[in-house]
């Protein structure tokens, strides 16, 4: 049995094999001309999943660092989401929104009946309507984008992941 030192010095250990990796990958893939994030999300497939290089008993210790990175997200895509952009853009908003997060829902859950029970296919038609504010927050900011889609598209996943929670 390990020791709390034990525990937290491999806790530490992971979070800089991590770090070092998912940054490794990211200024491989804008070597490429692609988004960082592309990189750290290859980097985070090989290292947990495909790559097993981290067991997931191990990736659910690093449970609170990913809480902490959800909530600075979160709090980012708020910020995006002003009165003033939302009483510009807000009919087309709402509108993107509910036809998104409806459909989505409704093609999942239809297709899922065929495998599944009703209640598995709702569940998971619901989850499905959520989307991830982080790729799209990072190639904003990156990018310095600035406009009409941007102004769009940040109300739309914040209030995306809103419908997606509230089933």
């Amino acid at each position: 049995m390990l020791t709390v030192v034990g525990e937290f010095s491999i806790i530490v250990f992971h979070i800089g094999l991590i770090l070092m990796i998912g940054l490794a990958f990211g200024k491989f893939a804008e070597y490429c001309k692609l988004p960082d994030i592309t990189g750290y999300l290859v980097a985070g497939l090989l290292i947990g999943p495909i790559g097993g290089l981290i067991s997931p008993e191990e990736i659910d210790n690093l449970g609170l660092i990913s809480y902490l990175a959800l909530g600075f997200i979160a709090f980012q895509v708020g910020n995006e989401l002003w009165l003033g952009k939302l009483r510009k853009t807000g009919k087309r908003i709402a509108i993107i929104t509910i036809i998104q997060a409806l459909s989505t829902s409704a093609i999942v859950a239809l297709l899922l009946l065929f495998v599944t029970n009703i209640s598995v296919a709702l569940i998971l038609g619901a989850i499905a309507a959520a989307t991830a504010p982080a790729p799209i927050m990072m190639i904003i900011n990156k990018y310095k984008s600035k406009g009409e889609l941007t102004n769009t598209i940040v109300p739309v996943v914040g209030l995306d992941d809103a419908v997606g929670v509230l089933p």
